[in-house]
């Protein structure tokens, strides 16, 4: 399983990298959209972590590019409040996770969608 961590604050998204390691994922982390699109033109990415502060023009333009271009790939969303945030921010997600949540239920959420994934997306 591969994961691509979209998160902005370097030590935010270095942590969230080195559990997804220990739970046996493959992850790489990103800070920007531009550097998503490089990985995702280039690489098999199977679950995105978008990491969304107050959603910004620039969290909403990745969140609607990702799935405009990539429809099929599970987007979990790693966020303040979901009360506090836009209905359509939140409609597009997969899975939702509070930021202020411990980060191995973040891996919960991601475990659980990973079985949900038909195996033949995550062999092409």
């Amino acid at each position: 399983m591969t994961v691509l961590v979209i998160e902005k604050q370097a030590h935010l998204r270095q942590l969230i990298e080195m559990e997804l390691c220990d739970a046996h994922f493959e992850c790489v982390g990103v800070a920007s959209s531009d550097e998503a699109n490089d990985v995702l033109m280039f690489d098999h990415v199977d679950v995105v972590i978008l990491g969304v502060g107050w959603p910004s023009q620039e969290d909403l333009h990745t969140l609607c590019w990702l799935k405009s271009y990539f429809p099929d790939l599970p987007i979990v969303l790693f966020a303040g409040e979901e009360d506090l945030q836009p209905r359509s921010i939140v409609r597009l997600a997969d899975v939702w996770v509070e930021k202020s949540s411990r980060i191995d239920l973040l891996l919960v959420e991601i475990h659980d969608l990973c079985q949900k994934i038909p195996q033949k997306r995550l062999t092409s």
